[in-house]
């Protein structure tokens, strides 16, 4: 009787998938269990943090919905949130003549408790544009912050709004609400109603709830559409519960002397967690921002000097989202 033929090759290579997959079920179960301890273990301030840091991602919010329901999600981002504010901006209170006496581009470290971040003081306002990928569309990939500064031969950029991003996969390319560039509405309806961030044409910031119309009307020069507006007229917003969740923060203001201010808070890496907009409204308010306004954050969440970027992102393999528009600096 012949003896069966050994296959020591193919037994080792079975028993190592064997490893990876078990190794892979403990490390699942171990990261299930972990969130399981957070969102339903004895602190309400850890499961309220996991939850609102998850839902202000695009595919984020599976995670806690692996242990929450839809409605108890709802009341935990309602307890949790930024008071939105129907306040005007006031542009008397920014005197934009007194710029040119301060160095042209300052740039500083910032850091905090669970983030570290760079903040860029820009002197002169009339520097700061809008720059677009080119034609918006669903379908059309969008372009990096660097990509547009270098197209239209900017020192500085920082990413600007919000973005189609189904799940998290969008292409970049189609904005949501309204674009402004250059004083021409290139995106959005003249008389919808959206989150404008944007500067008119005495060079003062905008932020705050505005028809496109009522935008042009005003003399908005270049604008885009996210928030929500974190200091107005130098007051802060008022903040309920956390207000937010750890997360990378992109942020513009503006100081009295119409110094425009760009903010990139790191998060989502151990070297920095992330801030919450509470810590975006701090640090504005200690570099005497007048008027605020949040920015995309994320994986979008970057700041680029100078031929590179000077913050890490939080995209893949550390490389920022593509988007449809930016804030530029010429």
């Amino acid at each position: 009787m012949m003896e069966k033929k050994k296959h020591p090759i193919r037994k080792t290579v079975l028993r190592s998938l064997l490893c990876v997959f078990t190794a892979i079920l403990l490390l699942l179960g171990g990261a299930l269990g972990g969130l399981a301890l957070i969102i339903r273990g004895p602190s309400p301030t850890a499961r309220d943090l996991f939850v609102v840091s998850m839902t202000e991602t695009s595919m984020g919010v599976i995670f806690a919905r692996i242990f929450c329901s839809d409605e108890e999600i709802e009341a935990i981002k309602a307890a949790n949130t930024v008071v939105p504010t129907d306040e005007e901006v006031d542009p008397s209170l920014v005197h934009t003549d007194e710029s040119t006496q301060i160095e042209p581009i300052v740039i500083e470290e910032v850091t905090g408790s669970t983030y570290k971040g760079k903040i860029m003081l820009i002197s002169d306002p009339s520097r700061v544009k809008v720059a677009v990928r080119g034609e918006f569309s669903e379908s059309a990939k969008g372009k990096s912050v660097k990509q547009m500064a270098e197209e239209n031969g900017a020192i500085a950029g920082i990413n600007g709004g919000w973005f189609y991003d189904p799940d998290g996969m969008g292409t970049g390319g189609l904005p949501v609400g309204l674009v402004i560039s250059g004083g021409k509405l290139l995106y959005g309806s003249l008389d919808a109603k959206y989150e404008v961030i944007g500067f008119d044409g005495s060079n003062v910031l905008h932020t705050g709830l505005m028809t496109a119309r009522k935008a042009l009307e005003t003399g908005i020069r270049d604008a885009v559409c996210f928030g929500p507006s974190l200091i107005v007229n130098g007051e802060p917003i008022m903040v309920k519960g956390l207000g937010s969740g750890l997360n990378p923060r992109s942020a513009i203001g503006q100081r009295a002397d119409g110094t425009v201010i760009f903010l990139a808070l790191e998060g989502r890496r151990a070297s920095s967690l992330g801030a919450t907009l509470n810590d975006v409204i701090s640090v504005m308010m200690r570099y005497g921002a007048v008027n605020a306004a949040n920015l995309d954050g994320g994986m979008s969440s970057v700041l680029y000097y100078n031929g590179e970027y000077i913050t890490e992102s939080a995209g893949f393999g550390g490389e920022p989202r593509v988007i449809p528009d930016a804030f530029i600096v010429i």
